[in-house]
């Protein structure tokens, strides 16, 4: 069926995986959250620098990922709210309202 979310990829079904070993952990052994960060900290801090590299490198492709997407998502903001200035603009033009930054008056002299 459409209009669902597509399926995930498999870095983010990995990650599910992960997240619900960690969550079955907490259930069957206790484990609190803060527990739980305690234990994956020492854990990192356990890895050499090899064994970190995959999980940097990930973060790396994902940190690029995610400034790609506010980039496009600024641009659409800018986009949409000069959209809006634009359809503003002309719902006032069209009621003839004089724009807010001109006079209506030429010169603010008057004849006598």
């Amino acid at each position: 069926g459409g209009g669902g979310p597509s399926s995930p990829s498999s870095a983010e079904e990995a990650e599910r995986r992960q997240t619900e070993a960690a969550r079955s952990h907490r259930k069957t052994h206790g484990m609190g959250f803060a527990g739980l960060a305690q234990n994956i900290a020492g854990k990192w801090k356990g890895l050499s620098s090899q064994d970190r590299r995959p999980f940097e490198e990930k973060a790396a492709v994902d940190k690029a990922r995610y400034v790609r997407e506010v980039a496009v998502w600024k641009a659409l903001l800018q986009e949409s709210a000069e959209q809006a200035d634009r359809e503003q603009y002309s719902a006032n033009s069209a009621a003839g309202v004089a724009p807010a930054t001109t006079s209506s008056t030429a010169g603010g002299a008057s004849a006598t």
